[in-house]
């Protein structure tokens, strides 16, 4: 009896074994790369600025550094006139603030170390064409000298920078 379970045992498994198989599909994968830009800016500080009458103009610098998604057209980069400006886009008149009083103090952005060229909210092209990593870019600074109406005192600005992509 134990030989017939034995036989009958061994016959149900090889009749599953010839039965087993297998099966398969096949699924893809996807993903879309977004045009993107990320932007930084740093302070631009122009520590202590004489504007006694014949006082030179002082100057200095700040970096902004943009980051785009490889291959996509070179985005815009501009800049607003500031929380204290006048003028227009295309050509601002940027101020400087008293904390206290309400004095302003007159300076101007530069995209050239000329100091001929100002940064505008108008279309400033990025320097080259993006390939995923930070482009650092300079932005020079410079407060008119000689303006001596201007009371001694803290004074700040905010400048908003934008890449238009």
């Amino acid at each position: 009896m134990r030989k017939i379970l034995y036989t009958i045992g061994l016959a149900a498994l090889m009749s599953s074994a010839a039965l087993a198989g297998s099966a398969s599909n096949t699924f893809t994968s996807n993903a879309t790369v977004a045009s993107v830009c990320l932007i930084q800016s740093a302070t631009l500080n122009f520590n202590t600025v004489a504007t006694v009458a014949l006082s030179a103009a002082t100057q200095s610098t700040t970096t902004i550094s943009v980051a785009c998604t490889n291959g996509m057209p070179a985005p815009n980069i501009t800049m607003t006139k500031g929380t204290n400006g006048t003028g227009t886009d295309a050509a601002p008149v940027r101020h400087l603030k008293n904390t206290v009083t309400t004095d302003l103090l007159t300076y101007h952005l530069y995209s050239d170390s000329g100091y001929s060229t100002e940064w505008t909210n108008t279309n400033v092209l990025f320097p080259t064409t993006p390939d995923g990593t930070y482009q650092t870019m300079t932005v020079y600074g410079q407060v008119d000298g000689a303006q001596h109406s201007v009371p001694a005192g803290s004074y700040t600005d905010a400048v908003t920078v934008s890449v238009v992509f």
